[in-house]
């Protein structure tokens, strides 16, 4: 398959904008990202969330890393263009211990997946979202790498609060933004 990447690097308001054309179907963000924006590799922990969202182009891709006990804190957000898709960074307004650490505050080694959970939504009544962002969740610590998804779960939590999971996730979505500047950014 053949990849065409032309590369555009623009400094303003802080954020670092790289444009890139590719095969829409066969992109594999964290590559992308990498490509541009040089990830931290063969870390000790990591987090990543990245956003799908239903019907509309772009995405979110957080990225929280750390290695012999040094963290780095990043986020991407892709936009459409044009010509192609651009992925942001943008810079985080937090010192990323005190990110680290409020994450930990509110459980990010412990989160179960939303498929885990699906006995205590069985016994509630029928309830469906047909619209909204996927946050898929991937942790890697120790080699062991845990991957999972969560649809709307801001919506979910104010929908079934004695449900901790929901609440849990949404926390942490919260916690990520808003140390990059983003007030309420979760959607749903």
């Amino acid at each position: 398959m053949t990849f065409i990447f032309i590369v555009i690097s623009i400094h303003c308001f802080s954020q670092k904008e790289t444009a890139a054309i590719y095969n829409y179907s066969s992109r594999n963000s964290y590559k992308i990202i990498d490509s541009f924006f040089k990830l931290e590799k063969n870390v000790d922990f990591e987090l990543i969330i990245q956003t799908y969202l239903f019907r509309r182009s772009g995405a979110d891709f957080f990225v929280l890393s750390s290695k012999n006990n040094f963290l780095t804190i990043r986020l991407f957000n892709q936009i459409h263009k044009d010509s192609g898709f651009a992925w942001r960074e943008y810079p985080l307004l937090d010192s990323p211990k005190v990110v680290y650490d409020r994450l930990l505050a509110r459980g990010l080694r412990n989160i179960n997946s939303h498929n885990s959970i699906k006995d205590s939504l069985a016994r509630k009544h029928e309830f469906v979202i047909l619209d909204g962002v996927t946050y898929n969740i991937q942790i890697t610590e120790k080699g062991q790498t845990r991957t999972f998804n969560f649809h709307c779960p801001k919506t979910w939590a104010n929908k079934f609060p004695e449900i901790k999971e929901f609440t849990q996730v949404a926390e942490l979505l919260k916690i990520m933004y808003l140390a990059f500047g983003f007030k309420d950014h979760i959607k749903c």
